[in-house]
Parts: structure tokens; C-alpha cells; sequence
């Protein structure tokens, strides 16, 4: 199992296990840990058009559920963001994984209370992040996918902790 597949897992249950918990406020961010993007000072009042685009990003990506351009351009994103070459296998169980946790959440009516939980407790993005997405929104979903990953998996906004550390590669399920 690579590095990359373990990140994968890690982000798809961390993302399945926001169902049901509730908003906490998180640590002080300590350190960015290597990433280009900065770690973001929480606040007790989290400015309300990150949640907002958070909530827009997760319905539109609904939208683009069956998008197979969406999910090669997010996925690619994803395993360049590791620097390592991308095995189509390793790929496609990604995209798999990533399809499954969110129609679980789609199914469930969180996508809303989600984007609690990760404005509550992952970096969150910069304006920048926020009108890049945005922009590629309007194009199409493979453009969209593209620079949402991007803003994910290279920025690190709702995707590594609020304190900039991502969890050990060894927190890893078994291989299918």
C-alpha cells in the first residue's frame, strides 16, 4: 500500500467519520508542516462566505458526480500533490473511495453539516482559493475538479488539519 492510497483512505474516512459529530472549536494552528499554504487562524466567528463556498464547492461537486473529467482532473490533482508517479489502479480505487463517501454523505443530507465540521477543524481557504474555485466553477467540471483539488490537496484549505499536521501514513486500513 503507498503513501498515497494511505492519504487517500485517511481523507475518505476522516471525511465519512464527520457524519453525526458536532462542531468543536480546534487547537491553536502550531505549524504548516511543509505546506505552501498558510495555516489558518480559527476564530470563534469564522468569516460565514467560507462556509458558504464550502457548501457551494460540496453542491456543485454533487452536480459533478457523474463527471468522469471532474474525477480525473480531481484525482490527478490529489496524487500530484504526493510527487509521485500515478498508478491507474491506485487511481481508480481513489476515486472510488472518494465517489462512495460522498454519496454517503449526499445520501444522508450532510453535505450542509459537513462543511461545519471542516470549517470547524481544517485549514481554510484564502480568497484567492475561494475565487479560483469559483471561477473554475462556471467553466466545466473538469475544470472545476482540477482547481478544487488543487486548493485541497496542494493548498491544504478543508483538507489538512487546522494545525497543519496531517496524520501519520501508518493510520491506514488493509488493502482491499
Amino acid at each position: 500500500m503507498t503513501r498515497a492510497w494511505s492519504l487517500a483512505t485517511a481523507a475518505v474516512a476522516a471525511l465519512a467519520a464527520c457524519r453525526g459529530r458536532t462542531q468543536q472549536q480546534p487547537p491553536a494552528p502550531t505549524g504548516s508542516a511543509g505546506s505552501s499554504a498558510a495555516v489558518v487562524q480559527h476564530d470563534a466567528a469564522v468569516d460565514p462566505e467560507i462556509r458558504a463556498f464550502c457548501v457551494r464547492t460540496m453542491h456543485h461537486l454533487a452536480k459533478c458526480f457523474d463527471d468522469d473529467g471532474f474525477w480525473e482532473a480531481h484525482a490527478t490533482t490529489f496524487f500530484a500533490a504526493q510527487n509521485k508517479p500515478i498508478d491507474p489502479e491506485e487511481k481508480k480505487r481513489w476515486i472510488g473511495m472518494y465517489k462512495d463517501s460522498f454519496a454517503t454523505l449526499a445520501r444522508g443530507k450532510e453535505l450542509d453539516k459537513n462543511c461545519d465540521v471542516m470549517v470547524a477543524e481544517n485549514q481554510l481557504p484564502t480568497r484567492e482559493d475561494i475565487a479560483l474555485v469559483d471561477d473554475a466553477r462556471g467553466r466545466s467540471c473538469a475544470a472545476f475538479g482540477a482547481a478544487l483539488g488543487y486548493v485541497l490537496f496542494t493548498r491544504g484549505a478543508f483538507y489538512k488539519p487546522a494545525d497543519g499536521v496531517m496524520p501519520p501514513p501508518e493510520l491506514t486500513l488493509p488493502s482491499p
